[in-house]
């Protein structure tokens, strides 16, 4: 029998120097000795960010103002399932104070993998670490437009692009791809490519987005090398069933598109604000909306739930 499951609402709380609050479950609780964000349960009937609120107040002594909703995780423990209701805050007023006796520590967002979690949370700390923005390449007449355009982006503090280039040849694109890496990578910008995984594995990079039918395809035994070797694996999603196969190959993000009418792909039938919050909420792993989007959309999709948006034209000059 499934046990119903515990709506718990999480704070995601960020301090001025960017590092996130997390705090040790007791020995005794449900996935004791392990590291998590602050929250509780919800209550029936009660809004979920007057639960948060009321959450920190009561473990940490202080007033915190949910700014968004940053991800939505369901999760099957066996003896216990939750959907973890996870909001992102970066005002609040007090200093943090673990009220119940639980060590409370602030974490550097790139530290966080370092701490034991329980498997829940894996979901969120990769939230906290990406972009709201997946920027993807257009289309560019010569390999120093696209450095240009590329080194543009990076300045106007982009972090997170995808090389795009349906146009070249695989042998050219690599070629192309080999630099880029290196550029990218100076700069400190997480560059992720497409094509064949073989290919894009001896190459180098750290970051593959699969497309749909790739994401058929592949195997857990084809993914396990960019796994171990730290890739940022990504794909293209566009409904409910490739979302699950997103999870079992345990990719770390999606694009969920279309979620309106796009020049590229002009016969796509778009899916409905509703639709898109739907599978969005369904997904166990960050998902950015890709189709015809605007950075004004960002908040739109904050608001159903979206890591936020990848685009191409909203970037591309």
């Amino acid at each position: 029998m499934v046990s119903k499951s515990v709506h718990v609402a999480v704070a995601v709380i960020v301090n001025a120097s960017g590092e996130v609050l997390i705090a040790k479950r007791a020995s005794h609780q449900h996935q004791g000795d392990k590291w998590e964000f602050p929250g509780g349960k919800v209550e029936a009937g009660e809004d979920v960010t007057k639960a948060l609120i009321r959450e920190c107040q009561e473990e940490l002594n202080i007033i915190v103002k949910p700014s968004r909703r940053l991800i939505v995780i369901k999760h099957d423990y066996g003896d216990k399932s939750v959907m973890l209701d996870v909001w992102y805050v970066n005002h609040l007023s007090g200093e943090p104070v673990g009220l119940e006796g639980q060590p409370i520590q602030w974490v550097a967002k790139e530290a966080l993998w370092s701490y034991t979690f329980p498997a829940a949370n894996k979901p969120i700390i990769r939230a906290i670490q990406l972009p709201s923005e997946y920027v993807i390449t257009g289309d560019f007449t010569d390999q120093n437009e696209l450095f240009s355009e590329v080194k543009r982006l990076i300045g106007e503090g982009y972090c997170l692009i995808q090389f795009r280039a349906p146009q070249l040849s695989e042998q050219n694109y690599l070629a192309i791809a080999s630099e880029l890496l290196v550029f990218c990578e100076t700069a400190g910008c997480q560059l992720i490519l497409k094509g064949y995984p073989q290919s894009i594995y001896q190459l180098g990079g750290k970051g593959l987005h699969l497309t749909a039918q790739q994401l058929k395809q592949v195997s857990m035994a084809d993914i396990e090398p960019f796994k171990q070797s730290g890739y940022l694996l990504a794909a293209s999603c566009h409904n409910e069933e490739e979302l699950k196969r997103a999870e079992i190959l345990g990719v770390d993000l999606v694009t969920l598109s279309p979620v309106t009418h796009t020049p590229s792909h002009p016969d796509a039938i778009p899916l409905s604000n509703d639709e898109c919050e739907m599978l969005t909420l369904q997904a166990t792993m960050p998902v950015f909306w890709l189709g015809g989007m605007t950075q004004e959309q960002l908040s739109l999709a904050w608001s159903r739930g979206a890591q936020g948006i990848a685009s191409i034209r909203a970037y591309w000059r």
